[in-house]
């Protein structure tokens, strides 16, 4: 996720039970933080009921295309990003 940069502590047996015991609680925290979110996200996605094809009763996720504007794609001219408006994206070199 994140480079970290390890430091190497030379501290007493109390506080690297401390440091351990806030970086489990961190992970926790993070854990049930993410646990929430997909469980709101997929409580509140549309699902679609169909028959497949050997007749057994499915249901999916309607999944739909999602269009994300960048800044400096908004800023580009025709030239540069000729897909634009057909909402595919494509990435453009930087001069």
């Amino acid at each position: 996720m994140y480079g970290t940069i390890q430091v190497k502590l030379t501290v007493s047996d109390a506080v690297m039970a401390y440091l351990v015991y806030q970086c489990h609680q961190a992970n926790n925290l993070i854990n049930s933080t993410l646990f929430h979110i997909r469980q709101a996200h997929f409580n509140s996605c549309p699902r679609k009921a169909f028959f497949d094809e050997d007749g057994m009763f499915r249901t999916a996720f309607e999944l739909k295309a999602v269009k994300a504007s960048y800044p400096e794609r908004e800023q580009a001219d025709e030239a540069e990003c000729p897909l634009r408006g057909s909402g595919r994206t494509m990435r453009t070199a930087k001069a």
